[in-house]
């Protein structure tokens, strides 16, 4: 490979022997993956400072193939594993750490036999999130990802924004409420959409097999959001399929009971009796909290 100038405006390098311009802070990775060309790595996230330490030669993994619902990444091994067909078994290593069964928060799971020491989740913790709540110990082969003191996620700064589930290429971290669907039959399918939270218009991919929402993924290219989400976002799905979420509108009738209608009805209700409101106590007695 080679580098130059060709005039003031244009950058240029050779590329397999082929020349191509880049733009000036663009790295050797990331002008090869816009060309089309395969550079396998399991520790680059674009969201993130470039940092070589993906350790994938000296890690053995419990599992390669996990979950999709796992996270966005976390068929990253799986998919390098095949295409260089490396499923073969001469690989060994040293695994990052023993996972922790005994965490009994609800939404991550930390299943540490499948780390591989990659450090994205460290690194979107603090850089993405700047929450620093989980960490790096030790040192080489001993080297595991951990929180302060190793103890629970409760007890640290995590606010379960669930960013490091989805950075993870190997399901080493998970969505715990996610994975609690992979029962369910039926192909995943994706369905671009709007967190319905609050207001700032993050952007979901919802996961759904059949009827039944299954879990959700953040849009890594959404304009507000650009892959964040946060903890009622990422796992605050189980009102949508609750059995005591009203699926119909109810009104009250003259006998002083609520009872089922349809939505025409139910609007004509309520805006008459905003009407009669502002009619006897004036326009100051209406508004509305968002």
């Amino acid at each position: 490979m080679a580098s130059g100038r060709d005039d003031e405006r244009t950058l240029s390098m050779r590329l397999d022997g082929e020349k191509v311009s880049f733009a000036p802070g663009e790295t050797i990775l990331e002008i090869a993956w816009r060309l089309g060309k395969q550079i396998p790595t399991l520790c680059y996230d674009p969201r993130l400072e470039p940092f070589g330490g993906c350790r994938l030669c000296i890690a053995e993994n419990r599992d390669i193939d996990v979950d999709p619902l796992s996270g966005y990444a976390s068929q990253e091994l799986a998919q390098l594993v095949d295409r260089y067909d490396a499923r073969t078994g001469r690989f060994s290593g040293a695994r990052s750490g023993a996972s922790r069964p005994d965490d009994p928060n609800p939404f991550i799971l930390r299943d540490y036999e499948n780390c591989i020491s990659c450090y994205r989740c460290v690194r979107v913790c603090a850089e993405q999130e700047g929450d620093y709540a989980i960490s790096v110990m030790n040192r080489g082969f001993h080297t595991q990802i951990t929180t302060e003191f190793e103890g629970l996620l409760k007890d640290s700064t995590c606010t379960f924004c669930g960013q490091c589930i989805q950075t993870c290429p190997t399901g080493a971290l998970a969505d715990i409420k996610a994975l609690a669907n992979q029962d369910v039959p039926g192909d995943t399918e994706k369905t671009r959409t709007i967190c319905p939270y609050c207001g700032v218009g993050c952007s979901v991919d919802v996961m759904t097999r059949g009827e039944r929402m299954v879990g959700i993924l953040p849009a890594m290219d959404g304009p507000a959001n650009q892959g964040a989400l946060c903890v009622k976002g990422q796992f605050a799905f189980d009102f949508v399929q609750h059995p005591d979420r009203l699926d119909t509108p109810w009104v009250r009738g003259d006998d002083g009971d609520l009872h089922p209608t349809d939505w025409e009805t139910a609007l004509d209700r309520a805006a008459a009796g905003f009407r009669a409101a502002m009619d006897e106590h004036g326009r100051h007695s209406i508004y509305g909290v968002a």
